[in-house]
């Protein structure tokens, strides 16, 4: 019987001493293929200054490549999160000053090719703003194409100004970006009064009239004393003085194209959760929007607002 204990005893001892072998192979497994993958990035992340042609002139961009660790979903033996070390960069148009974007990176280090994807999705993305960037590294240099949903959207030409760990005096460089930004907003801020022609073929018909006010918020990055200013917008249809329809809108001014375009999306003022969404597109001249209003439910029309 003791040798039937002892015989037990040892056996549990191995399966135990398996077990935990398993979990820090898997673990081990984790780390040598994130390790590996930094290596890859290695040629690619840092900070590049270049610029974009397009149909509408140049602009300057600053982009930045950097490495972060993602949840892939799936647990390593042990129960943990497995992590995925995964290519991102940040694409800033400098000047004329202009929105973000944040992409996720597939990287061929065989061929040099790089492609960037905007981690938003692809239906809440304005028309112009940039979805796909398909480009090439050779040395310290990128040349690509950068597209939209609307179509091809410019050449992008972008040489290497530091490496991840290097200065580049960005603190400076950053405050007035965001002056410049700022003062872009501040300048179409206001109230537009117009109205809204629904056509006669929907379930909502007609002309309505519409107020939208356009202001700036300011954030504070995190992390730091600069504050980061954003677009935001509110509107109301004359047709509803209690106020239900009102939509709280997010926007982006592309203040360099010859003629400057004004993208919001948004959702219900009372009900940010909800299903419906907004968009209004269209340009902005001379303290005129003209565009269009659509959204996933029977709220759309023709707009024309003018600045008070």
């Amino acid at each position: 019987m003791l040798k039937k204990l002892i015989l037990a005893a040892t056996v549990l001892s191995l399966a135990a001493c398996a077990f935990d072998q398993d979990k820090n192979a898997g673990k081990q497994r984790e780390i040598e293929l994130n390790g590996k993958l930094q290596q890859t990035y290695k040629p690619v992340i840092g900070t590049y200054v270049g610029q974009i042609t397009t149909a509408d002139g140049t602009q300057d961009l600053e982009v930045k490549f950097f490495e972060l660790k993602v949840d892939n979903g799936a647990k390593n033996s042990d129960g943990s999160t497995r992590l995925h070390s995964t290519l991102y960069a940040t694409y800033k148009r400098i000047n004329p000053a202009g929105e973000s974007y944040d992409f996720v990176v597939g990287f061929a280090p065989e061929t040099g090719d790089l492609t960037l994807v905007n981690v938003k999705d692809i239906k809440s993305l304005g028309r112009d703003e940039i979805q796909t960037v398909d480009a090439k590294i050779s040395g310290n240099n990128i040349l690509g194409e950068a597209k939209a949903i609307s179509g091809p959207k410019g050449i992008v030409k972008l040489y290497l100004k530091a490496r991840e760990n290097e200065s580049t005096g960005g603190g400076k460089e950053e405050f007035a970006y965001y002056e410049r930004l700022r003062a872009q907003l501040t300048a179409i801020s206001g109230t537009y009064v117009g109205q809204m022609d629904q056509g006669n073929s929907g379930p909502v018909k007609g002309i309505v009239g519409i107020t939208l006010r356009l202001y700036v918020q300011e954030t504070v990055k995190e992390g730091s004393t600069v504050t980061i200013p954003r677009l935001m917008g509110e509107l109301n249809r004359a047709d509803d003085p209690g106020h239900t329809a009102d939509l709280t809108l997010t926007g982006v001014y592309e203040a360099d194209l010859a003629e400057p375009r004004l993208t919001l999306t948004g959702k219900p003022a009372r009900d940010l959760n909800s299903k419906f969404e907004a968009a209004i597109y269209g340009k902005l001249v001379n303290g005129v929007l003209e565009g269009a209003l659509t959204s996933n439910y029977s709220m759309s029309g023709k707009l024309i607002l003018k600045k008070q």
